[in-house]
């Protein structure tokens, strides 16, 4: 097995790295401009796609080029080469109707932005490239992942961040519900997908809703005091969430959670020395 990675070198991409290595699997990072025509100069059997924008530059265009046209640059290289494809979507191409239901793999799709709306149509392409030329494809729908190394501008980042520099922690959706999954569990997940074959969607997340504000209470009795919140700018208009059925990960992957929230965590604090 001779894996290439895009994005090898973010936050999900350097926990896989570590994954691969601890498994023996051969790879190698792709540097290169996935909006161009795919090159490499040796033959591989698997790519896994992790490389994505999740806010625009300059403007929206940026978004949909990254994560649009370099999805159909990848799948042009993986057809012509045949090279087996996993390909790293949102849990944000749900939406947020019918929120307290468990989202299946089968659940109406409805994304709000442009994001998940970038990653739904490389979803399609995904298919569409199995049915026209029989790519054989995984795609891994993602809830909320979370470890550590993640970078800022994310919730539990922006807590760690508060906690190190004793300074105040905007939270304006505290009863904001979210699906938890820690990140070498979903390195786990990409690994279980190694020898599927045919069109796979999977989600991976938790399967478990909680509350932004309970997610602090649970980091302010790890670190045994409580954090200074500032919720003078509350909205009360998100308080919805989508919680993953991830039956079929368990039924076809053999993949469940190994990492409870909790301990997930704790392994964050020890990490940040805090605790």
């Amino acid at each position: 097995m001779k894996a290439i990675i895009t994005g090898g070198n973010g936050f999900i991409g350097k926990q896989l790295q570590e994954g691969f290595k601890s498994n023996n699997i051969d790879f190698d990072l792709f540097n290169g401009d996935i909006t161009k025509k795919i090159t490499t100069s040796k033959p591989y059997d698997l790519l896994v796609h992790l490389a994505a924008k999740l806010k625009p530059d300059i403007g929206i265009f940026s978004v949909y080029e990254a994560n649009v046209l370099g999805t159909q640059r990848i799948v042009d290289y993986c057809i012509q080469n045949r090279v087996n494809l996993i390909f790293l979507s949102t849990s944000g191409v749900y939406g947020e109707e019918n929120p307290e239901y468990p989202k299946s793999e089968d659940s109406e799709c409805l994304p709000v932005n442009a994001y998940p709306i970038s990653k739904l149509l490389a979803e399609r392409l995904c298919a569409n490239a199995f049915s026209g030329s029989g790519l054989s494809c995984t795609i891994l729908r993602l809830f909320n992942v979370y470890g550590s190394n993640q970078r800022e501008k994310f919730l539990i980042p922006d807590i760690i961040k508060a906690i190190k520099n004793s300074s105040e922690l905007f939270l304006k959706t505290p009863n904001a519900l979210r699906d938890f999954v820690n990140v070498k569990d979903v390195v786990r997940s990409i690994i279980a997908s190694i020898d599927l074959k045919g069109f796979n969607t999977i989600n991976i997340g938790s399967g478990q809703l909680i509350s932004l504000s309970d997610l602090i209470r649970r980091i302010e009795f790890l670190i045994g005091r409580n954090l200074d919140i500032n919720l003078e700018t509350v909205s009360h208009l998100q308080s919805v969430g989508i919680v993953a059925d991830i039956s079929k990960a368990n039924e076809i992957l053999h993949w469940k959670p190994e990492i409870s929230l909790d301990q997930g965590l704790k392994e964050i604090l020890i990490s940040e020395k805090i605790i």
